[in-house]
């Protein structure tokens, strides 16, 4: 830091970020660069140990921001009165523009124009909650056998969450395709864009589905509430609960719910345009310097 003259050092990791702070803090203060935060998940998800850490050294920070109203309320109390709320965005025109590409997405993945394609973008990890995902799978197939759903991620329960969709029965129905370097390019295929998790911050793959046009089903946890209005955009379903998830998905295979959801979808994706956050960081990024040598 001090050889490269580094003027800011933004953390998104709350864990290394409690000990970077700790680093820069030993820097004399004509070199040591201003340190800001952004916290993307509800600080009821960490690990007690680093919840206690992040709480002890975000104080350091010169700014702490929140990808949501919840993951802000989340926080101490002194930690919220220090925070603002800046929701990342996506780049909404360039990924509209992607519409175009549905019907190549979709014979690429094998299916025709009348199947349901249920896609999920999200780690394979614990707190994206793939099993809730996979039990609402197997509901929803018994009731409409040529829906399909799709997986993209990669994480440590790989093993496990495929021997759990071997086990219901889902093999042909449920495809995990692992890490995708264009996920857009599947998101394009969907009729449905789907999150199971039992917390979140607030997802960039909600965003971008809701860019290219497409409804979402989600679990009612972390920022996905302000994005998603319950039967406008989509449905909100309770966490850790498979029959109302299947439930909401079978509702959104209807074609007229599905057309005005994605209707409604389309339009909420202006107020997530990425312009906003963009300009947001370079203004900080330009006036944290000065004041952290004050």
């Amino acid at each position: 830091l001090v050889r490269e003259r580094i003027h800011v050092v933004h953390h998104h990791s709350p864990l290394v970020a409690s000990l970077a702070r700790l680093v820069q803090k030993t820097i004399r203060r004509r070199s040591r660069p201003a340190s800001v935060s952004t916290e993307h998940n509800t600080w009821a998800s960490f690990h007690p140990l680093t919840r206690v850490l992040d709480a002890r050294t975000c104080r350091i920070d010169e700014e702490i921001l929140a990808v949501s109203d919840e993951v802000r309320r989340s926080m101490t109390r002194a930690a919220r009165a220090r925070s603002t709320v800046l929701v990342h965005g996506v780049d909404v025109p360039a990924i509209a523009a992607r519409r175009r590409e549905r019907t190549a997405a979709r014979s690429n993945l094998g299916l025709d124009e009348h199947q349901l394609a249920v896609v999920a973008i999200a780690n394979l990890r614990d707190g994206k909650d793939y099993p809730n995902l996979l039990r609402a799978a197997r509901l929803v197939a018994d009731a409409l056998p040529s829906a399909r759903f799709f997986s993209v991620g990669q994480g440590p329960l790989e093993q496990d969450l495929h021997r759990l969709r071997d086990e219901l029965g889902l093999p042909q129905a449920f495809r995990f395709l692992g890490y995708q370097e264009d996920p857009i390019r599947v998101l394009a295929a969907a009729d449905v864009f789907c999150l199971s998790s039992w917390h979140e911050g607030l997802p960039s793959a909600l965003l971008e589905a809701f860019a290219l046009g497409v409804p979402a089903v989600a679990t009612a946890v972390g920022g996905v509430p302000q994005v998603i209005t319950d039967g406008v955009e989509g449905a909100l379903v309770p966490a850790r609960d498979p029959e109302s998830l299947a439930a909401a998905l079978l509702k959104m295979a209807e074609p007229s719910m599905r057309v005005n959801a994605a209707t409604a979808a389309s339009e909420r994706s202006t107020a997530f345009d990425i312009q906003r956050a963009v300009d947001f960081q370079q203004e900080m990024y330009l006036r944290l310097p000065a004041r952290a040598r004050r």
